[in-house]
């Protein structure tokens, strides 16, 4: 042993040169031996050629065999591990689930989060994924899950990319656990899509799936057109113009899960926030008056028992959820109201007359203009209406309606949709900002918060 401490530098003293690299004849440098066993430190001493230091997984390994580590243990190791060490330790399916078996908490998340940023391979990052939010990434053979990406009779779904799904993971570590479990699933119909992002998640099934771009995944919502796109979903001096698209549509998603139900958005304290109204068939003669009351001019050279007629018209149209205005509603509009009687030409015009005459105002032009089919909620605000704008916002379904002041402080030009989808992009904004809600207006912030939906 003597021999070989003469061999060591004169400045270091023999219980520290254990810590030290071992100096050969030529001058190369061995590994050190402190974290050998010290029967392996002494037999290395005396041959002057250390044993190989076990590899990251080797150690981990040992704890498996042994059946129990230590939070400390494996953090050690993660932290002396290289990003390739990582790697190989991510590729070892068993380890790696009989690792974050044993964790919990922050030490658990650290292990899942390190092995995830150093790898690429699809199988460790579904893997991984999984064991973070307990989400399955893709159907995995789940046939419900499979008739969620089905078109045409064929199943159209496609593997999340590395790009995407990284981006995805990041995106959910600012979201409570509780939220992102609301989906058994996160699935793409394609990650090679025209657009950078779009998404969908049923109603009553816990799935979600979002189709993008793998090679535009850090594009912004302002990016859209720039992008080749011809339709964004915001104007510039909307909250979420700067936020990523990718990110952003997967939390919008995510958020009409969290609100499955409605149990947000149809919220008194919520729909007040922007002054939503909502009115369904039932409500149609509401609707036809709120919506006349708010329009500048709707019919023009109209008597006022003229227009009581055509508001009646609207009514019953609404009632039955026509497209527009047909001459059958209008000869109701005049039964309805006693009006069609003899005599009373000359104080009203006939029927026939007065459906050509009415479906050329704007009221009747607006039932046309407000259909979903028309998607009016992108083409707002329509300028006739003067205090508030009237839209349908899904085929066959309630018509709503907001003031124009609820435009001044816009989150996007999709929140107008209808509550749902209000509380949707509200709850994409708060979590795709840094700090999250700092974009948000302050109103829907404090309610936001208060819901403790931040939580």
């Amino acid at each position: 042993m003597s021999s070989v401490m003469e061999q060591l530098p004169k400045t270091t003293g023999a219980k520290d040169a254990l810590d030290d690299p071992i100096q050969t004849g030529k001058g190369k440098v061995k590994s050190g031996l402190k974290s050998l066993p010290l029967e392996e430190q002494e037999k290395a001493l005396e041959t002057g050629t250390p044993t190989p230091k076990k590899t990251p997984v080797e150690q981990l390994l040992e704890f498996k065999t042994a059946g129990s580590c230590t939070p400390k243990a494996v953090t050690d190791i993660l932290a002396a591990a290289s990003a390739p060490e990582k790697v190989e330790i991510g590729k070892n399916a068993a380890l790696v689930d009989w690792l974050a078996g044993q964790l919990t908490g922050a030490p658990r998340n650290d292990l899942l989060d390190q092995l995830f940023a150093v790898t690429d391979e699809l199988a460790v990052l579904k893997q991984l994924f999984k064991l973070r939010y307990g989400v399955t990434v893709g159907s995995a053979g789940n046939t419900e899950a499979q008739s969620f990406v089905t078109q045409g009779g064929q199943v159209v779904e496609a593997d999340w990319g590395p790009n995407g799904l990284k981006r995805i993971y990041e995106v959910f570590k600012g979201v409570p656990l509780a939220h992102v479990q609301t989906i058994t699933h996160l699935m793409s119909r394609g990650t090679n899509s025209t657009d950078s992002a779009s998404g969908s998640a049923p109603v009553k099934k816990p799935f979600l799936q979002v189709t993008y771009n793998e090679g535009r995944v850090d594009e912004s919502e302002k990016s859209r057109l720039a992008g080749g796109e011809s339709v964004s979903f915001t104007k510039a001096t909307d909250a979420m113009h700067p936020l990523n698209c990718l990110d952003s549509t997967t939390l919008h998603e995510l958020g009409h899960k969290v609100d499955t139900g409605h149990v947000y958005s149809d919220k008194p304290t919520f729909r007040a926030l922007c002054s939503w109204s909502e009115y369904d068939t039932s409500q149609a003669d509401k609707l036809a008056t709120d919506l006349v009351a708010s329009m500048t001019d709707p019919m023009p050279g109209f008597t006022e028992d003229e227009k009581k007629i055509g508001t009646k018209a609207l009514e019953l149209t609404f009632e039955n959820q026509d497209p527009q205005v047909s001459i059958a509603s209008t000869v109701q509009a005049y039964d309805d109201l006693g009006l069609n009687k003899s005599g009373e030409a000359t104080k009203y015009r006939a029927a026939n007359q007065l459906k050509r005459d009415f479906r050329a105002t704007r009221a009747a032009d607006h039932v046309k203009a407000g259909q979903a089919s028309r998607a009016a909620w992108f083409k707002e605000p329509f300028s006739y209406l003067a205090t508030t704008q009237f839209h349908q916002a899904y085929a066959k379904q309630s018509w709503f309606s907001y003031p124009n002041s609820a435009r001044a402080s816009k989150l996007s030009i999709y929140q107008f949709r209808n509550p749902a989808d209000c509380f949707a992009e509200l709850y994409a904004t708060y979590f795709s900002t840094t700090p999250h809600g700092s974009s948000v207006p302050d109103e829907m912030k404090k309610w936001f918060e208060k819901e403790k939906l931040h939580e």
